[in-house]
């Protein structure tokens, strides 16, 4: 009786002496970040393109993120075609005639308070995808027990194969997503191939479900630059890393030259992409 009473007591000092403790944490500059993915969907014009300027943000405010106007952006292609992106007032810079062809050079130039940005990269062609292209299983997951979709596709016998693929579905009322970088490393004859089940990304998949499968073809540099994004994504288990290790900043394809510790965050790919929907058996 004697220790509960104690204990009484204690609980009661403990919740009738709560003190506010104000911490105060740094907060770094705000740095530009270049959300700069022009992807065009295989047998589709893809006129309309869109390059999003913002800055970075405090890790735990509330507030959106401060868009950059007022810049000058050009795209322009191997040849003589410049395609310039029109400031819309909110961050985004849209064209409305760009023409994205296969085995092209793109230069991105950005110009912005007194500063110039620049970043290459160049059109690749992604094979089209079907239904042939997907086989369902069974007995995927960690205890076998769960579907499983196995996408398969042919690489190019360019030698240059790296690839993004995004696999979206709808998880109670909620679009569940997640990004996949890949490359031919260890796929060696002539196809890559890869697993997915619904538990690695938001919910086992289901009879009836809808999943959607985007393959993006993209360059070597721009596939490290998302295998790093997905990494420090994950927590320090899925990484396979010690605890409590803090991700490293990740640095894109878009350069500062005079000095690259002020590259921007963010990076610019020029994707053709094949997309599929199927319907889990």
């Amino acid at each position: 009786m004697k220790a509960f009473l104690s204990f009484i007591l204690l609980l009661a000092l403990c919740t009738g002496c709560e003190e506010v403790i104000d911490l105060k944490l740094d907060s770094q500059e705000q740095q530009l970040v270049v959300d700069a993915a022009l992807d065009w969907e295989k047998g589709k014009p893809g006129n309309e393109q869109k390059i999003h300027l913002s800055y970075t943000n405090d890790y735990y405010t509330n507030q959106p993120s401060e868009t950059a106007t007022g810049a000058t952006v050009l795209v322009s292609a191997s040849g003589n075609e410049t395609y310039t992106f029109v400031d819309q007032g909110n961050g985004d810079y849209v064209c409305r005639d760009f023409k994205p062809e296969p085995d092209k050079n793109y230069r991105l130039t950005i110009d912005y308070k007194g500063k110039r940005y620049t970043s290459e990269d160049r059109m690749r062609e992604v094979p089209e995808l079907t239904e042939s292209n997907i086989t369902q299983r069974s007995d995927g997951g960690f205890f076998k027990d769960e579907i499983a979709l196995r996408l398969t596709f042919p690489t190019q016998t360019d030698g240059d194969n790296y690839f993004m693929i995004k696999v979206a579905y709808m998880k109670e009322n909620n679009k569940k997503s997640r990004v996949y970088a890949v490359d031919d490393k260890f796929d060696s004859d002539g196809k890559i191939s890869r697993s997915f089940t619904g538990s690695n990304i938001g919910g086992k998949f289901l009879k009836g479900d809808e999943v959607e499968i985007t393959l993006y073809r993209v360059s070597k540099q721009y596939q490290l630059f998302m295998d790093l994004l997905i990494a420090n994504s994950l927590d320090d288990a899925q990484r396979g890393r010690p605890m409590f290790t803090s991700p490293v900043r990740v640095y894109g394809n878009v350069v500062y030259e005079p000095d690259p510790k002020q590259n921007p965050f963010g990076a610019f790919r020029v994707a053709q992409y094949s997309k599929i929907v199927y319907i889990v058996k």
